[in-house]
């Protein structure tokens, strides 16, 4: 069995697993893209970026952190990326 490196240029990104508390802002099994924690940012929240464009925090435990291969992350991102136009 091989390793594969972890890019790390790679943008992470977070699955929706529970959405408790945050039913009308978090959408299960939805895949979000994660950006850069701010200096108050508590140590086990997360920074993730919703369909307006704007990042919010929410709890670590409401995620699965994901690195996407570099096919997949190229795919993803893209896709983001033409949501983020319209």
């Amino acid at each position: 069995m091989t390793r594969r490196k972890r890019n790390k240029d790679a943008t992470p990104y977070a699955l929706c697993v529970s959405n408790e508390g945050n039913e009308v802002s978090l959408e299960l099994l939805k895949l979000y893209r994660v950006v850069e924690p701010r200096a108050n940012d508590p140590a086990d929240w997360v920074r993730v970026v919703d369909e307006s464009g704007e990042d919010y925090i929410y709890p670590a435990a409401n995620f699965v952190l994901l690195t996407l291969p570099g096919d997949v992350e190229e795919i993803v991102a893209e896709a983001f990326n033409s949501a983020a136009a319209v």
